[in-house]
């Protein structure tokens, strides 16, 4: 497979990367403005932060 062959499979990629991390950004941003009140909204982005 030479380069020009490849260049469509890499933009799908970079494509469908974009719209997992627009998607996660939606579902974190949804997330947070359900929160009830401050306390409920640090917990999430405590939660979110934390590393693994």
């Amino acid at each position: 497979m030479n380069l020009l062959q490849a260049i469509p499979l890499l933009v799908i990629f970079a494509v469908l990367l974009i719209a997992y991390d627009l998607a996660q950004k939606y579902f974190i941003l949804r997330m947070l403005k359900q929160a009830k009140d401050k306390d409920e909204r640090e917990v999430i982005i405590t939660l979110l932060t934390r590393r693994r």
